[in-house]
């Protein structure tokens, strides 16, 4: 059987292919994989001071490059676009202040909307990469009580 060009081995009763796949499961809940399965992306803090940082790896060959997230504390979450060529995420800071950015593959971030009272996350993009769905959240809560019903 011919293996397609961009289906790469895995055996999870064996072992995981590549190591740095293993070394990098170290940072949880914070990655994601491209839409063609070719690169995953990991968020993770570097340097002294920690800068957040988007480290993308190509899975075929083990290469990477990174790309840093100045002026926040941290990533929240990381959603690829449907076309594969960006990558939407959600940034803090220390002072509760939010935002979703945009990052492109080489390494263009643009701020796409910032929310000063409510917790953002979870970007997910339809299918054509026209519409896009994320979760904002106050922690408020609406609730009527009704007496002598």
């Amino acid at each position: 059987m011919r293996q397609s060009p961009n289906a790469y081995p895995f055996d999870p009763v064996r072992e995981i292919p590549n190591a740095w796949v293993a070394d990098e499961a170290k940072y949880g809940y914070n990655w994601s994989l491209s839409p063609d399965g070719t690169t995953l992306v990991f968020a993770q803090k570097l340097g002294s001071p920690k800068v957040p940082t988007l480290r993308f790896f190509t899975i075929a060959d083990g290469s990477q490059r990174m790309i840093l997230v100045p002026g926040w504390t941290g990533i929240g979450s990381l959603d690829w676009a449907a076309d594969g060529k960006s990558v939407w995420m959600f940034t803090y800071t220390a002072t509760d202040e939010f935002a979703l950015l945009n990052a492109n593959v080489q390494g263009k971030i643009r701020t796409m909307f910032e929310e000063k009272s409510m917790t953002l996350g979870w970007a997910i993009p339809s299918p054509d990469g026209q519409h896009l769905a994320f979760w904002k959240a106050s922690g408020n809560a609406n609730v009527w009580m009704l007496e002598n019903f």
